[in-house]
């Protein structure tokens, strides 16, 4: 280790609303503002906030190793928004953020630094009619932990890039994104994407001018696992995947509790190696599962994947729509007042009167009198699928269809 890392590594820069910048930035001469804050961390240091309110801040240093935000136990900090433009390697935890939070690229080097090897996490993040979290500019190595995410337009977004820059290694993880009045998060050009164990609630524009999606993205992503999460309340879609942009590529859509949508419950246009497993889509107006050929950038070509498989599902209906397909369908249920599914359900699907909840929305258990329960198959599943329910609690054999183990 360098003396210059060494001495990194054992500092800790304090900041205070009541400092100044010019100061040393120990603990009897706190700095004034997190960006000088971020400016002084080559790598290696503790930035402590003590309580107060601070000014928006932004970071733009490359580092080698972490530097760790956070306030000093006494009160949470309040910093007025977040700009990690091409800024690396921190862990911000414990705050209060009421401006946007953007991870970008470098405001000069452009793609040669961008953001990279960040955490956010255990803080609170609010910006009232804009999106709360922005990740974009082929940032690297984002997540997202155990936030409150609340009252923005979307939760977390990035848009397509034309340009064919990808933003990789996004993990959203167990936070709670609620009342928006866009989508809870939407993305393009995301590779490398997990988004596990989250709260998705309230997703509806009061006006009711704006498509709400409880997750959304328009293509040009590969390599996407959305599971384990509970979504619900939304003015449109709980799950929207489209190659609107460009093509979608290995999704996994597993073990997610879904449920209240105004529209289809989950939508899916021309995703390649689409896995839909044991999912519980429940109280969607419009059906459960909708899947459709995708048009391509401009709708210029049908595209219809021969891939996708479906298996062990409880859903409102399911259809294939203006040609779609599927690889394999087994051990779905739908809810119909019929002894057959209405026509455009694939084969692999069979129909009950009622799936037979315990208490649905509050308890997605299947009673022991549940027709549903006896209705799952295991020929379809492969390693890597889901084998935990939304709860991570292991599936037992045999195997009951559904989110709910």
């Amino acid at each position: 280790m360098t003396p210059a890392a060494a001495y990194a590594a054992s500092t800790t820069i304090y900041v205070s609303p009541t400092g100044n910048d010019a100061a040393a930035g120990d603990a009897a001469a706190p700095l004034k503002t997190l960006t000088k804050a971020f400016s002084k961390a080559v790598g290696g240091e503790q930035i402590i906030l003590r309580p107060g309110t601070y000014a928006a801040a932004t970071d733009t240093k490359a580092r080698a190793t972490a530097v760790t935000v956070t306030g000093d136990g006494a009160g949470t900090p309040v910093v007025q928004g977040l700009s990690i433009n091409g800024g690396q390697r921190l862990r911000i935890s414990g705050l209060k953020l009421t401006g946007q939070v953007k991870f970008a690229q470098h405001p000069t080097l452009f793609s040669k630094q961008v953001a990279t090897d960040l955490v956010l996490s255990d803080s609170e993040v609010t910006y009232p009619g804009q999106t709360c979290v922005y990740v974009r500019d082929g940032s690297q190595s984002i997540s997202l932990q155990r936030n409150r995410i609340h009252d923005c337009a979307t939760g977390i977004g990035g848009p397509y890039n034309s340009t064919g820059l990808r933003v990789s290694g996004v993990e959203i993880a167990n936070n709670a994104i609620v009342h928006m009045t866009a989508d809870g998060i939407q993305f393009g050009s995301w590779n490398k994407v997990k988004i596990t164990g989250n709260t998705i609630d309230g997703i509806r524009d009061p006006a009711g001018s704006i498509h709400n999606d409880g997750v959304q993205f328009t293509g040009g992503s590969d390599d996407v696992e959305i599971s384990h999460n509970r979504i619900s309340n939304s003015r449109t879609q709980l799950i929207l995947v489209q190659d609107a942009m460009a093509p979608v590529n290995n999704v996994r859509i597993e073990s997610n509790l879904l449920w209240n949508a105004d529209g289809v419950g989950v939508q899916s246009g021309a995703a390649a190696k689409l896995r839909f497993i044991h999912n519980t889509v429940w109280n969607a107006k419009l059906g459960g599962i909708w899947l459709w050929p995708g048009m391509g950038p401009g709708g210029t070509a049908k595209i219809v994947p021969n891939d996708t498989v479906v298996t062990n599902n409880l859903v409102t209906s399911f259809l294939l729509k203006d040609g779609a397909k599927v690889a394999s369908s087994a051990g779905n249920v739908t809810e119909c007042t019929s002894t057959k599914p209405p026509t455009g359900t694939p084969a692999g699907v069979s129909c009950v009167a009622s799936f037979g909840f315990a208490n649905a929305p509050t308890d997605f258990h299947l009673l022991p009198s549940s027709s549903a329960r006896s209705l799952g198959a295991t020929t379809t599943m492969v390693a890597g699928d889901a084998a935990t329910d939304v709860d991570v609690v292991p599936f037992a054999s045999p195997v009951v269809p559904g989110a709910v183990a």
